[in-house]
């Protein structure tokens, strides 16, 4: 009895083992299917490798568990066959020893139903026969058992079959995701290469965009640098052209004086010839009513033309701002071509009229050709300077921005001296070097006219200095002609 007792619970307790690992088994199948699941929706290749060594390692774990309980099954499944061995023995061995007794038995049984009592062999022999149908249940269980525990056996081999090709073919997948990750890393790698050498190209442009724009600034520089000197040798040509202009207008004086003279002479011959004389002093002197007038109305005409050329400029740079180009009337253009062939033209008087005033006043030679030879080089570097400032105008973009800010300059000293002008008459203007110079009223355009130009003087200042040259020429030029009367006695 105590070993059939032994024998179901070791039945007992392999069952339970079985049902344990059987549990584990399915439990191992539904994380393969959930790691399935998961596999299918993964969609970033990172996440999915992540997501499959995780699978991996559980499903080894897993593998593992299964294959612990398989070979605790055979340990008890050989312990089972090993007790059914045993019982399998002590089944025979009580069949060898219950038939030899069952004879006997029988007749006893006869015996006692004749006699109708029992005896302690009897007894025995009844427990004997229960054990033994006992032992037979118990064996009939066991065989079930090991039926079973060999399917339960079969289909943990199956599952673990099933679980190595899921290995395999999840291992195939760790090695595609690997070679997408490697392959994404390069292009990674590309990209970053692509994204640096596009931030160099435009470090690149950047740098050659601010060398570009110092190098305009510094062209702008220079430009304005050059336009300062052409204003400053144009403001020394007129300087020279005033001074010419003196001299031509004390020429023209001095001719008239000697005219006078010969007319007073002839005054002294005739009186007819003196009333003559006063008519031509009063034809002389409404000559210089006109003149004066012609000169107001000069100035006045200048500063009509100059507050239009202002306002004309005003409207171009408003109108060319949001344009890379400049337009200009056909007298501006006329003007800035034929400039170099007038200023030619002004340097031909100029020499014409320094070599009258040589031949006139008689000076030495060696003085007039090195004024007359002066003059030349000037007027062929003025002709020069010309003729590049119309190229520069002409072919340079940024006359325009140049042009505009002389004029704005032009307009505000305009302004400042005729808001101001009993102030801006006493007071010196400041030249474009810094140093102050006497203030010049009305310097508008050089006039190509071969008469003498309007200089823009005090009446009286001019009159001072032809008063003060006159009697200086006068004195020369009696001087000599009594020089010539001692000769001629």
């Amino acid at each position: 009895m105590d070993s059939g007792g032994l024998q179901e619970r070791r039945i007992g307790s392999v069952k339970v083992v079985i049902d344990s690992h059987g549990e584990r088994i399915t439990e191992g199948n539904s994380v393969v299917k959930k790691l399935q699941n998961n596999y299918s929706e993964k969609q970033y290749p990172t996440r999915e490798l992540h997501q499959v060594r995780q699978d991996t390692i559980q499903l080894n774990e897993s593998r593992k568990l299964a294959e612990s309980a398989t070979a605790q099954a055979e340990t008890e499944l050989f312990s089972a066959k090993k007790t059914a061995k045993s019982l399998n023995s002590a089944i025979k061995e009580s069949n060898l020893r219950a038939k030899p007794q069952l004879g006997p038995m029988e007749k006893l049984k006869m015996r006692e139903e004749s006699e109708g009592g029992k005896n302690n062999e009897n007894s025995q022999l009844a427990k004997v026969l229960r054990e033994l149908r006992s032992v037979k249940r118990e064996l009939s269980k066991l065989k079930l058992d090991m039926a079973r525990i060999l399917d339960e056996k079969r289909r943990a081999e199956k599952e673990t079959e099933s679980s190595v090709s899921k290995m395999t073919s999840y291992s195939s997948s760790v090695e595609s995701l690997t070679k997408e990750i490697e392959e994404i890393n390069e292009e990674n790698v590309l990209v970053e290469l692509a994204r640096i050498e596009a931030l160099k190209e435009y470090e690149e442009i950047e740098a050659q965009k601010k060398e570009a724009a110092k190098k305009h600034s510094n062209a702008m520089v220079e430009s304005r640098k050059k336009m300062n000197e052409m204003i400053q040798e144009i403001e020394n040509s007129e300087q020279l052209e005033e001074k010419l202009a003196i001299t031509v207008s004390d020429i023209k004086m001095l001719e008239n004086v000697k005219e006078m003279k010969e007319m007073d002479k002839r005054l002294q011959r005739s009186p007819e010839s003196r009333l003559a004389l006063e008519s031509i002093e009063d034809e002389f002197e409404a000559t210089k009513k006109e003149l004066a007038l012609v000169k107001e109305e000069k100035a006045t005409a200048l500063q009509n033309l100059e507050s239009i050329i202002e306002k004309t400029m005003s409207d171009r740079a408003s109108a060319s701002r949001d344009k890379s180009t400049i337009t200009i009337s056909k007298l501006e253009y006329d003007y800035l071509t034929g400039h170099a062939s007038g200023a030619e033209e002004i340097a031909d008087k100029k020499v014409a009229a320094a070599e009258a005033w040589v031949e006139a006043l008689k000076a030495s030679e060696k003085e007039i050709r090195i004024k007359m030879e002066l003059a030349r080089r000037e007027t062929r570097e003025l002709k020069v300077e010309e003729d590049r400032a119309v190229n520069v105008t002409e072919k340079s973009l940024h006359a325009k921005e140049i042009i505009e800010e002389e004029l704005q300059n032009r307009r505000k000293k305009y302004e400042a001296e005729h808001l101001q002008p009993e102030i801006g008459l006493s007071r010196k203007s400041m030249n474009r070097s810094g140093k102050r110079t006497p203030a010049r009223r009305g310097k508008h355009r050089i006039s190509a006219s071969p008469m003498v130009r309007n200089v823009p003087r005090s009446t009286s200042f001019t009159v001072r200095g032809r008063r003060k040259v006159l009697p200086n020429l006068v004195k020369f030029f009696s001087g000599r002609n009594n020089e010539a009367n001692v000769k001629h006695v």
